[in-house]
């Protein structure tokens, strides 16, 4: 799981910088990132399950 291990890298910089990401903002930049980011990448992210990921994504998609 490469995604995964990715994902856990990008967070953990984050929080070495002391900037507070929220979980809508991780959401955010993952699926902008080129390769994007699965439905179990989001999940293991945040700690959500899937139904949980895919309403803000939505959300997200909608505002523009």
């Amino acid at each position: 799981m490469t995604g995964t291990r990715q994902i856990q890298t990008e967070t953990a910089d984050i929080t070495k910088t002391g900037g507070r990401e929220t979980k809508i903002d991780m959401l955010r930049r993952l699926l902008s990132r080129k390769a994007g980011a699965d439905l179990e990448a989001l999940c293991s992210a945040t700690g959500w399950q899937a139904h949980s990921v895919r309403r803000p994504e939505r959300s997200a998609q909608s505002r523009g």
